[in-house]
């Protein structure tokens, strides 16, 4: 309710039930006693669980919340004993590297699952040699790591381009090495390579033929237009018709070329992201300015269509 007052004072009054102090006091304290239930309760159920039997636990279904454990980079490969055989992998990478043994088996114990059954691997051998299965059996890979401390080299040998640059950056960032250089040879990835190279020629030579095809059925269009126009003011209908479907059937050809181009350019995309994916994948495994001199050097080698120092680039880097 809102009162003006004589004096140009105006007050606001709330119209409200008289409440009496004892009612919010005995309110306050059965909210304040249903919260302490509330506690008392959840407190209780903590208590029950550390109190369970081991059956108990085991009958339990329930998962936790808030138990986490992060998995390892390269979780999905599974270190065997050095007795078992692995399949021969077609590809490879090797590098210098000049680190000590338990330094190396340090970053492997924090990159793989490694159990307590391979003891041996603290025991600082000079040579490390290990085996790993892929977890993933519809890829069927398996992954070789040899360490050479005396001759310092570090030998990755593996199918996938992509994984041994992983690797690679792996060690990268363990040990911060500014610059790697490394010697690959991956067959399947190459091998892309070279076919990718190959159709880029050929889909060069498509287009420069095909834009030289449309541009001269365009100019062919404009002629017979104008002299379509020519025989209309000469009324000369016969000649005006078929010079109009003459341009009728130059138009659907302008457009079936137009659609042959479209799909070239789309093809020449596709290839050209690719070929990009191959320089990224090249790049990783090298380490610091040898990585970026590869990416730039590839470049260039594409812009001469150079398929030969693109190849010596992806094996030896720059």
């Amino acid at each position: 309710m809102t009162v003006a007052l004589i004096d140009g004072k105006v007050r606001t009054f709330e119209v409200a039930q008289h409440r009496d102090p004892m009612e919010e006091a005995q309110q306050l304290l059965r909210e304040y006693g249903q919260q302490k239930h509330n506690l008392l309760m959840e407190l209780s159920n903590y208590e029950h669980e550390e109190n369970m039997s081991k059956e108990e636990k085991e009958n339990e279904n329930r998962i936790p919340v808030g138990v986490t454990r992060s998995l390892p980079r390269f979780s999905r490969f599974a270190l065997i004993p050095a007795e078992e055989t692995i399949p021969d992998q077609v590809g490879f990478v090797e590098f210098k590297l000049v680190q000590r043994v338990p330094k190396v088996v340090d970053w492997m114990y924090e990159n793989f699952i490694i159990s307590d059954e391979f003891s041996y691997l603290e025991n600082e051998p000079e040579r490390l040699d290990l085996k790993f299965v892929s977890l993933q059996p519809k890829l069927g890979t398996a992954l070789r790591l040899i360490y050479d401390s005396p001759q310092q080299t570090f030998r990755i040998e593996h199918s996938e381009m992509e994984t041994a640059g992983a690797i690679i950056q792996s060690l990268a960032d363990y040990f911060q090495l500014p610059n790697l250089t490394s010697h690959a040879v991956f067959p399947t990835e190459f091998g892309e390579l070279s076919s990718i190279m190959g159709e880029l020629e050929a889909i060069y030579e498509a287009k420069e033929k095909l834009s030289a095809e449309l541009s001269e059925a365009q100019s062919i269009v404009k002629e017979t237009l104008v002299r379509a126009e020519d025989a209309l003011h000469c009324d000369h209908v016969a000649d005006c018709r078929r010079y109009y479907v003459r341009v009728r059937n130059n138009d659907r050809a302008m457009r079936q070329a137009n659609q042959l181009r479209m799909a070239n350019q789309d093809r020449l995309v596709a290839i050209l992201r690719r070929l990009n994916k191959l320089v990224e994948l090249a790049a990783k495994l090298r380490v610091g300015e040898a990585s970026r001199q590869v990416i730039t050097l590839c470049r260039q080698a594409l812009n001469d269509e150079n398929e030969t120092i693109m190849s010596k680039l992806f094996e030896f880097g720059a």
